[in-house]
Formats: structure tokens, C-alpha cells, sequence
């Protein structure tokens, strides 16, 4: 029995390590390397780089991160929107490479705060995006004056992660948090949030001299990561009742899949969503909905923590102690 116990334990650990695809007890690999890929959207994997990253430096093994036919590439990967990341120690001269396939995988678990802290180490623009960013908050005039934020994302989330929430609760929310609100600028892959947004504020609550600001296309009607999503939103393949219906109205409309995308177009979109998040970044207070990938990285990315609210008043005091990754949740 004894023996027994001992050879399924024995099992037990070897899938362990391999479904997390490297073999912790090997001494000689030297370096690990994280692969972005189209399994998932650019902050879910974002999420999982970091886990990789974080365990590189406490391992002390040399990183990299590589490109294998990822949505956002323009020619470099990484590199055509942030500075390279590379982890390099002399003692790895020689030791084996290994490639993190799986770009779901968690080598290690570690707390929310360890995420906080490599977040500014691997996100840092290059300076062709740090130039149009600035240009772009100049233009909109928010390097002059304080601003609020909203961030509101539909598309194929609606397909079966989370559930439509009227714009008009995420207003509601902020001016319950910021009463002297003057500018909102609003972040959305959906410009019905902003049309919807506007009417409220300015036919229901009467105030109009509340300045309202975005960068989404009035063309973009929910971002779609691929074809699988694009034709579950054509189907009508929809968990939620309320997200079907909301769905059935803009099917006639829907945005191109990110997959499908050009590489202008692929920039462009890009882009926009960098800019937006590092408005929202620097907001004095964000509204949002955890459930989305993008708005747990501004939880955690953002200088006040606590000035960024979950509008279903979910994880407002974030226990950074909590082991898990923000790519699955809080």
C-alpha cells in the first residue's frame, strides 16, 4: 500500500510540472522564455507574462518574451508599443532555454501585490507610443485640468464572462464618488456607451456643463478577439437572457474580429486602447467593472488603488495579500 501511495504521488507531481511545461527541479535551465500568442486578449495574457516574469527574478533564471503570431503584432511584437524586456544573469551563461509554451500557465502562485510591483517593470512605453499618448492628452486638454473616468467594455464579453450593465449605473456610481465631476472621459470598445452616456447626463440629470471625452470610433459597436466569438454573437449563442437582447440590437453592426484586422487598423486600435487606459490611469477616480481583464489591471496599475470602484461595488478594498492572478480574477 505504502509503495502505492508513494507511485501516485510520484504522478501526481510529474503532471504537475508538465502541464505547467517546465521542470522546476532541472538545475540547468538558465532561462525562461513567454510567448505571446491569439489564446486570449492582450491584458488576460498580459497577466500570465507577469507570473513569468516574477518567477524568473525570484528563480534568477534570464526572461524573454516572444511573439508566435500574436493579434496585436505590427512588425516587432512587444517592442512595437513598450520597451524590451529582458532579464539577463551571468551565472545562466550555458544552461538550457525553455519556451513556455502554454500561454495560460501559472508557474507560481503568487500574491496581487507582486503583480503590482512587476507591472512597472514591464510596462513602460517606448517612445514613439509615449509621443502620441502625450499628444493625445494634450489634445483632449486633460494635462490642465482634474477628470473622472468611466471604462465600459461589451463586445464578445458579452458572450459569456460578464452581464450587460446600463451606462447609465456607471454615471450614477461616479457622481455618487465625485459629485464635482466637470470632464468624464469615457473608455469603451462600444460607442453606444458613450451615446447612451451623453443622453443621460445631459437629457435626464439636466447637467450640461459636464465635459464628456472619449477616443472610441463611433464605428466600434463592442471589440471581438476572433472569428469563434464573431460567429457565437451572429448565432445568438449567448448565456445571459439581458446580453441577448442587447446583442440582438447591434448584430447588424458588429465590429470586425481583432484577428481579422489589417495592420493599419490592428495599430490604430492598439493604440487607442493604450491611450485610454493611461488616461484612466491618471484619473482622479475610475469606474469599471472587474470582470473585464483591462479593468484589473487599472486596479492595480493606478497611483491610488482605492480611487478606482468596481460599479457593482465588488473588491473596493483589494486584499493584495490574495494569492491568485489577475488574469483569473480577484
Amino acid at each position: 500500500m505504502f509503495i502505492v501511495i508513494i507511485l501516485l504521488l510520484i504522478v501526481i507531481i510529474y503532471l504537475y510540472i508538465y502541464k505547467n511545461n517546465i521542470n522546476y527541479f532541472d538545475v540547468n535551465i538558465g532561462s525562461i522564455e513567454s510567448v505571446f500568442d491569439k489564446c486570449g486578449g492582450f491584458f488576460s495574457l498580459l497577466g500570465f507574462k507577469l507570473n513569468h516574469y516574477i518567477y524568473a527574478k525570484k528563480h534568477e533564471l534570464d526572461f524573454t518574451m516572444s511573439i508566435d503570431n500574436w493579434s496585436y503584432t505590427i512588425s516587432q511584437g512587444w517592442t512595437d508599443y513598450f520597451k524590451p524586456i529582458e532579464i539577463k544573469y551571468s551565472k545562466n551563461t550555458g544552461k538550457q532555454h525553455y519556451k513556455i509554451k502554454d500561454c495560460h500557465v501559472i508557474l507560481e502562485d503568487y500574491p496581487l501585490e507582486e503583480y503590482k510591483k512587476a507591472i512597472p517593470e514591464i510596462y513602460r512605453y517606448n517612445d514613439n507610443t509615449l509621443d502620441i499618448i502625450n499628444k493625445k492628452i494634450i489634445e483632449l486638454g486633460l494635462d490642465t485640468k482634474e477628470y473622472s473616468g468611466i471604462y465600459i467594455r461589451r463586445g464578445d464579453k458579452l458572450v459569456d464572462e460578464t452581464n450587460y450593465t446600463e451606462a447609465n449605473i456607471f454615471v450614477d456610481k461616479l457622481f455618487e464618488k465625485k459629485p464635482d465631476c466637470k470632464t468624464i472621459f469615457i473608455q469603451t470598445d462600444d460607442y453606444n456607451s458613450v451615446l447612451d452616456i451623453k443622453k443621460y447626463v445631459y437629457n435626464k440629470l439636466n447637467k450640461y456643463d459636464i465635459e464628456i471625452l472619449t477616443l472610441c470610433p463611433s464605428t466600434s459597436f463592442g471589440s471581438i478577439a476572433n472569428n469563434d466569438y464573431y460567429n457565437k454573437m451572429i448565432n445568438q449563442s449567448i448565456v445571459d437572457e439581458e446580453n441577448k437582447k442587447y446583442i440582438n440590437k447591434i448584430n447588424n453592426n458588429l465590429s470586425k474580429p481583432i484577428s481579422e484586422l489589417n495592420m493599419a487598423e490592428r495599430y490604430l486600435h492598439t493604440i487607442e486602447l493604450l491611450t485610454s487606459i493611461d488616461i484612466l490611469l491618471h484619473a482622479q477616480i475610475v469606474i469599471c467593472d472587474f470582470d473585464s481583464n483591462i479593468s484589473r489591471f487599472i486596479k492595480l496599475a493606478h497611483n491610488f488603488i482605492d480611487n478606482v470602484y468596481d460599479v457593482h461595488d465588488r473588491f473596493q478594498n483589494l486584499d493584495l495579500s490574495k494569492i491568485i492572478c489577475p488574469s483569473n480574477s480577484f
